[in-house]
């Protein structure tokens, strides 16, 4: 043989194996580019190729078959941007199928399908219509103003074989995308996202009423909003709200925004804004004119001005730190002087804290040697106070910005000192004093003031209030009551009270009493006789000098008779002479 035929027999045999494997590529791609082997010699066939675009897929798909076709190669389902197909294949002068396939919108069936056929009769050729399940029926709705999908299809034919390309789509006259990242400091929860257009999704999932989000620092969310043909509204339109995060720290202030892309004729109108809330959009937050937060957008066309796209940035406005305390007073009382200041309060913590104990009412002196019981009156004003040693009062701007602050953050609305009064049944042992103090329930409020002071943003950092910590009924205790006591001789040793000494625990030899004159005991009290005007004197100037820490011995005053009455005045006269000094 010549060497030329082998060479030719080696060309022939590797053209078969590529036409082979063309064939199989074609095939594993749903894609049927070469006949069927079913086919006869001399038949033809004409294939549906059915194309969901998108989000868009198709299922139930149901093909039958015209006389004298037959069907080969049918996708009943068929998967968004990808390729499904039949074949209809015969010798007759006319073949061809009809199909009809459900439109699955992300997974989703609707209520809309597409029926139409392929038909090769002189020419190969292709229908497709829109239909709704209505009452259990098909009805064909107007494709130009009751459906928001489109079937289009475009025809190649070839010798013996025709392909009908079917793409569904959404009809979508207007599109508007967004997406939004918070930077350096801030980051975002709490998310809200509402829109009326039917097709509005959050990261490629259908924006529902359960639909949330949260964002870290740097990362960022993306939605897409299409105002599709027959499913009404001006537009698209998406509106948005997330709440601020600072450094980890929850506050009360929102980033609220809407996107909108209008068709107006045969153009287009673009808006988009973005603001910052003091409290809850939804719920009688305030849009703020000043706050210590920011966001930015742009915008630009993706396809044209029928698809429009912003991108929100939400950051901390920047500042020049502030922690010097007189350079704060100052900042705070000349900038923040009315409702147009610049002037902001961001609360990052509320936390409960006992003050200090104060003495409340007059402490009770008992000269006697048994208890003494009677009702007492106590009482404490709680102030607000701050860090800055402003006086408080809710008529300075700068207090009523902080009294908006806590009402959204901590929904706390009562911003005024409170007064507590009681009475209260005190028993004070004999030979001692007897007093309530008490520790004060306060709650210690951590944020920063933000102020703009000619043309500079200021930040004061660490600016502290100390709030009344409000209770549910206004006869508790505002804080901790203890009931403290002192005997009035220092060589007395019994338990119960503290050595002789001050009220409240003092050096009584530098503080003052800060008690009511001693009251002389009354016969009920102690069972002794009716003490003479001198035994009553000297019992009121003994108790006195006990309060002041002076060594005295307090006379013995019982009921023994006259004779230990007079000694009682004789002992009295003395004492009275030493504590003045006389002979």
């Amino acid at each position: 043989m010549h060497p030329r035929n082998q060479s030719r027999r080696r060309d022939r045999r590797a053209l078969r194996a590529a036409l082979a494997g063309l064939a199989t590529m074609a095939l594993a791609a749903g894609a049927a580019l070469v006949p069927s082997a079913a086919y006869a010699a001399g038949d033809r066939s004409i294939e549906g190729w059915m194309q969901p675009k998108g989000e868009i897929g198709l299922a139930e798909g149901q093909v039958t078959a015209h006389p004298g076709s037959q069907l080969s190669q049918i996708f009943p389902t068929v998967d968004p941007d990808t390729t499904g197909s039949f074949a209809a294949s015969g010798s007759a002068d006319s073949i061809g199928a009809d199909f009809a396939y459900r439109i699955v919108e992300r997974g989703v069936p609707t209520a809309y399908w597409i029926k139409g056929s392929v038909d090769w009769d002189g020419g190969p050729a292709g229908v497709c219509d829109i239909y709704r399940l209505q009452d259990g029926n098909l009805v064909e709705v107007d494709a130009a103003n009751d459906s928001p999908y489109a079937c289009t299809h475009e025809t190649e034919s070839r010798d013996n074989r025709a392909i009908v390309k079917f793409a569904v789509t959404s009809l979508v006259w207007a599109t508007v995308r967004g997406t939004i990242t918070p930077t350096g400091a801030i980051s975002l929860d709490e998310a809200w996202y509402e829109s009326l257009n039917q097709k509005a999704e959050l990261n490629g999932t259908t924006i529902g009423d359960g639909t949330t989000d949260a964002l870290a620092s740097g990362q960022t969310s993306s939605w897409v909003v299409y105002r599709r043909n027959a499913e009404g509204g001006e537009g698209a339109k998406m509106d948005f709200g997330y709440r601020i995060i600072e450094n980890g720290k929850p506050t009360p202030f929102y980033v609220v925004g809407h996107t909108t892309n209008t068709r107006d004729g045969l153009g287009y109108d673009h808006d988009a804004a973005c603001d910052i809330y003091l409290g809850e959009p939804l719920a009688g937050g305030v849009k703020q004119h000043y706050s210590p937060y920011h966001c930015a957008s742009n915008g630009s066309n993706v396809d044209g001005r029928a698809d429009w796209k912003v991108d929100f940035t939400v950051s901390a406005l920047p500042y020049t730190p502030v922690t010097e305390k007189h350079l704060a007073q100052q900042l705070i009382t000349e900038s923040c002087v009315n409702s147009e200041s610049y002037c902001s309060y961001v609360p990052f913590s509320m936390v409960d804290v006992i003050k200090d104990p104060v003495v409340v009412g007059t402490p009770i002196t008992n000269n006697g040697y048994v208890e003494q019981s009677e009702s007492h009156e106590v009482s404490h004003t709680r102030e607000i106070t701050n860090i800055w040693e402003l006086k408080w009062s809710v008529s300075y701007t700068w207090a009523k910005v902080f009294k908006a602050s806590m009402e959204f953050g901590y929904e706390r609305k009562e911003m005024e000192a409170t007064e507590w009064k009681d009475s209260i049944e005190m028993n004070v042992e004999g030979r001692s004093v007897g007093w309530y103090e008490l520790s004060p329930a306060y709650q210690h409020v951590t944020g920063d003031y933000m102020v703009r002071h000619n043309g500079v943003d200021y930040r004061i950092l660490n600016s502290t209030f100390d709030i009344p910590k409000l209770f549910e009924q206004q006869s508790t205790i505002p804080g901790e009551l203890e009931f403290k006591c002192k005997w009035l001789d220092e060589e007395e040793k019994r338990p119960g009270c503290a050595p002789a000494g001050s009220v409240g625990g003092g050096d009584p030899d530098t503080e003052a009493p800060g008690i009511e004159e001693p009251r002389p005991t009354t016969p009920a009290d102690s069972g002794a006789a009716t003490p003479t005007k001198a035994s009553v004197a000297s019992a009121t100037d003994a108790a006195g000098l006990a309060h002041t820490g002076t060594d005295l011995t307090v006379p013995l005053i019982i009921g023994l008779g006259t004779l230990l009455a007079g000694l009682g005045a004789v002992l009295a006269v003395r004492l009275r002479r030493r504590a003045t000094g006389g002979n």
